[in-house]
């Protein structure tokens, strides 16, 4: 973990890819990392593994921006010593867009691989911003599940004024997208996230009350092989930005999980989560 810190100290976001490419379009908590820095440094069970040494070049060049880095990481206890490679090139376009691509390496002394290559867009046109990507993971079948493709897709708009927001996001991961320097919360699976909602700026409060918007949200998983409910998150919300800064938010979320599988969600005390459908909601001030 402390390697992720030192690589990625000054000029990080060179590296991001998709959405958050150049600080531009919509950003999940459950979107795909292509490049994850901490996978760098850390064996498969989460230990710290020396790093032998590395080197890391990013700069701009016209409209070219260029990121390589390349680190030797040493043997560990359960594993062989192993090569992380990466490689981005983004090139701006139009008046404020830009394209790219990323190459991603992991090669343990030949014994194992893990390879990705992606694409990305992200164009903006002054509030509306339109950004995409595709991913594609190549390892050895041996340590990919079956069934399923090896794609991480994702295309997404926001738009956002004084009077409105509007914003959504549609990817898949698929079932053998394998991607062992990055970090993918989910696999199999379709989703759709949005956010919609006006804002008002109500003229007879304006002494005290900034903004109000209420709006709705909406994050829904299903599975690829199955086209079946994994999860939905629906979010009726009203917040209020006052004039000196504060703010309050009342919500309402109803929440659907299925479970297909029995796990153990704590060991110790033996609590076991069994198959079904669960629905519930949060409400919170």
């Amino acid at each position: 973990g402390a390697v992720g810190g030192w690589v990625f100290s000054r000029g990080s976001g060179i590296f991001q890819f998709g959405g958050g490419a150049a600080g531009g379009g919509t950003v999940s908590r459950q979107d795909v990392r292509l490049f994850f820095s901490r996978s760098i440094g850390l064996s498969d069970n989460g230990g710290a593994i020396p790093i032998l040494g590395g080197t890391r070049l990013t700069g701009r060049q016209g409209a070219y921006s260029v990121g390589v880095l390349n680190i030797q990481q040493r043997e560990g206890a359960d594993q062989p010593g192993a090569n992380f490679t990466a490689l981005r090139v983004r090139r701006n376009i139009l008046g404020n867009s830009d394209i790219g691509a990323m190459l991603l390496n992991k090669d343990q002394s030949g014994a194992h691989f893990n390879r990705v290559a992606g694409v990305d867009a992200n164009f903006r046109f002054g509030f509306l911003a339109l950004n995409g990507s595709v991913a594609k993971t190549f390892s050895p079948e041996s340590v990919t599940l079956t069934g399923g493709n090896a794609y991480s897709t994702r295309a997404a708009f926001d738009y956002v004024n004084r009077t409105w927001q509007l914003t959504a996001t549609a990817s898949g991961i698929g079932q053998r997208f394998h991607d062992e320097m990055g970090f993918v919360p989910r696999q199999g699976v379709n989703n759709f996230d949005g956010r919609f909602g006006p804002r008002w700026r109500p003229v007879a409060l304006s002494r005290w009350l900034r903004q109000m918007q209420p709006h709705w949200e909406y994050d829904v998983y299903t599975r690829q092989n199955t086209g079946n409910l994994e999860s939905s998150y629906q979010g009726y919300h009203w917040n209020f930005n006052f004039q000196d800064g504060s703010n309050a938010e009342v919500g309402w979320n109803p929440i659907v999980e299925d479970i297909p599988v029995a796990f153990t969600l704590n060991n110790a005390r033996g609590i076991n989560v069994n198959p079904g459908r669960y629905e519930f909601a949060e409400y919170f001030v």
